[in-house]
């Protein structure tokens, strides 16, 4: 089997070619001049090809031939503005997709595997919890209209030259060694220093609230100290979210290779169940030894609940990591200078 992985170099992406290695696939990626992974996914024996999604001359040659592609490649939300965002994931998919046609590779593909997001949900602003894939997308974020728009880009695609799609919308993703990074995409869920950081971005676009939010968060900061944080909404309420190890994520996404059941669908991919920010910060206290502070804040806590039961009952997806096996994980593989840096851009 012959498989494309777009957004090789991703956190998802490595895990995901290591475990098509395994199965016996030839796994093959377009990564980026300079990438830093290279080395990483060759050694796995991945044929890795230089080049760039947003360069059509680059993605024609490497869709050659390929039976299965994992279109992964795109760029998250941080440190981007929407232009980098639109060149990367909409111009990107739609120069893979009008290169699959032209080499006539469309016709022969066995799946075309679009990877989205619970980002093209509206976040807060939910007509019901847990979030299933039959909820209006209706994106908040101009990210989260990228990957919807890729959607129906893919869809359109497949009506018009039958190519098999499937998309599965992952939810929040890391691996578990980025959960106690106060660096990490992760970091402001549960540390002062960097929920303070991504308020105060949040503030210079206006966000009603936040102003006053970052003021009380900065009266609870003791200086040169890792403090983590609970977060509670002005009348107390907890916040609550998914989030995902990509050992589950890939465990799915491997799912979507044989299951007939699954062409033409839409799946949530998440973790085996929800969880509240207070209970798992206290978990990170205790076993870390370290100090949190509280905190009701003028903003609408965070509450965002995804299901995976579709997953369950058609692919049998079975995620087993909850957030706790996530911390232990994480705190085992913690080194004294603190956890390394991934700062991941696509997958």
């Amino acid at each position: 089997m012959s498989v494309l992985v777009t957004g090789a170099s991703g956190r998802i992406g490595r895990n995901l070619c290591q475990a098509l290695r395994d199965r016996g696939a030839q796994v093959r990626a377009l990564v980026l001049p300079e990438d830093s992974y290279r080395g990483v996914l060759e050694e796995m024996g991945v044929e890795c090809t230089t080049g760039n999604l947003e360069d059509y001359a680059s993605v024609l040659p490497v869709v050659q031939g390929v039976e299965v592609v994992y279109h992964l490649g795109a760029l998250l939300p941080q440190r981007v503005n929407a232009f980098q965002l639109f060149e990367a994931n909409l111009r990107g998919t739609f120069y893979l997709l009008q290169a699959l046609v032209e080499t006539g590779n469309a016709a022969s593909l066995n799946r075309f595997i679009f990877a989205s997001t619970d980002a093209t949900y509206p976040s807060g602003k939910h007509l019901y919890l847990p979030i299933d894939e039959t909820h209006p997308q209706q994106p908040t974020s101009f990210y989260g209209f990228t990957k919807e728009a890729g959607e129906r880009m893919c869809l359109t695609y497949a009506r018009q030259f039958s190519i098999p799609l499937i998309r599965p919308r992952f939810t929040f993703t890391i691996e578990a060694r980025e959960l106690l990074d106060p660096r990490s995409v992760a970091g402001p869920l549960f540390f002062l220093d960097a929920r303070i950081e991504q308020l105060q971005a949040a503030a210079k676009q206006g966000h009603p609230g936040v102003a006053d939010a970052v003021d009380i968060l900065q009266s609870l900061q003791q200086p040169g100290q890792t403090q983590l944080l609970i977060a509670y909404g002005a009348d107390g309420t907890p916040e609550r979210m998914t989030l995902c190890d990509v050992r589950d994520l890939v465990s799915g996404l491997l799912l979507l290779l044989s299951e007939p059941a699954a062409l033409g669908e839409t799946f949530n991919l998440g973790p085996p169940s929800a969880f509240t920010l207070d209970r798992a910060v206290k978990y990170i206290a205790a076993l870390l030894d370290l100090p949190f502070v509280e905190a009701r804040l003028p903003l609408d806590p965070m509450c965002f609940e995804v299901s995976s039961a579709r997953a369950r009952a058609i692919l049998d997806y079975r995620p087993t990591i909850d957030i706790f096996e996530m911390i232990r994980t994480a705190a085992e593989t913690r080194s004294p200078a603190g956890v390394r840096l991934d700062r991941d851009s696509v997958g």
